[in-house]
């Protein structure tokens, strides 16, 4: 796998995890708490003729919003990549969204560097109307994509996973549109969610608002992501790639990880610091 290769999983990847996170505030969007986090990540496993000796970076991003209007997400997301040759390579993606509160519409911007150049630059918006869901890309310009209604944008597709782990179930199945793959590609997401009960290392926090503990109550949530444009011969389709959380009742991701098959990375919590809600107006 070339290192090109592996630079735009990670970026896809940290798209991804960034709408993971934000998106596991539970269905109830009064429950969410806006906040700032930063995650230290690392290579953890790396097959075998997969190109990487070593991946280390940071991810940060910032939650904002409030439930009359919606919430907004920013992240910062920077990888250093080290081959088996010993050749390193630096990522940074760099998103900023807005998902409106009943889930109507996403806006979305991806710039992806590597190595301080632009490589790709994302922009759109996704709207869903009454007959599905419209695409509108302003980067790629030009682009227009019609998919099903039945698309759930990623805040919205989190709350349904979290909602449905509080009645007890532990599958959902549902098609996902992030803006991520150069905005163009839909999603078939499944997810399981299992309980977790157990104690915490206390991250210290900031906070100009009171906050409670962190909660006793976690899920474990894994997500494997199928592209749903199968290539012509594919009669049994892996997933591009599958994501797993570590989630408190706040919404707030403790541990993260990305599994590609041939190499996982993980992400580990670093720093949090808690935010007051925008007031509605």
């Amino acid at each position: 796998m070339s290192t090109g290769t592996v630079a735009s999983r990670l970026m896809r990847w940290g798209l991804a995890a960034a709408w993971l996170a934000l998106g596991s505030s539970g269905a109830n969007s009064a429950d969410l708490q806006p906040h700032l986090a930063i995650y230290d990540m690392e290579l953890v496993d790396a097959e075998e003729g997969s190109g990487i000796s070593e991946i280390s970076g940071r991810m940060v991003y910032e939650f904002t919003g409030n439930t009359c209007e919606g919430h907004a997400i920013t992240v910062r997301f920077m990888m250093i990549m080290t081959s088996d040759m010993g050749m390193s390579q630096v990522t940074d993606l760099r998103i900023s969204s807005f998902e409106t509160a009943g889930g109507e519409s996403l806006r979305f911007l991806t710039r992806s560097f590597v190595d301080s150049s632009l490589a790709e630059e994302v922009r759109g918006t996704a709207t869903r109307e009454a007959q599905g869901t419209s695409v509108r890309l302003k980067q790629p310009s030009g682009q227009s994509l019609e998919f099903s209604k039945d698309v759930m944008f990623p805040t919205e597709h989190l709350s349904a996973v979290i909602d449905a782990a509080q009645r007890g179930e532990r599958f959902l199945s549902a098609k996902v549109f992030d803006g991520s793959e150069a905005g163009s590609t839909l999603f078939e997401t499944s997810t399981v969610m299992t309980p977790v009960t157990r104690n915490l290392k206390v991250i210290s926090y900031e906070s100009k608002v009171p906050v409670a503990e962190p909660a006793e109550q976690l899920w474990r949530i894994s997500s494997a992501y199928f592209n749903l444009d199968m290539p012509e011969g594919v009669s049994e389709q892996t997933p591009d790639y599958e994501l797993q959380f570590l989630m408190d009742s706040r919404g707030i991701a403790r541990e993260l990880k990305l599994d590609y098959g041939t190499f996982i990375v993980s992400g580990t919590l670093a720093n949090l610091t808690v935010l007051n809600e925008d007031k509605c107006q």
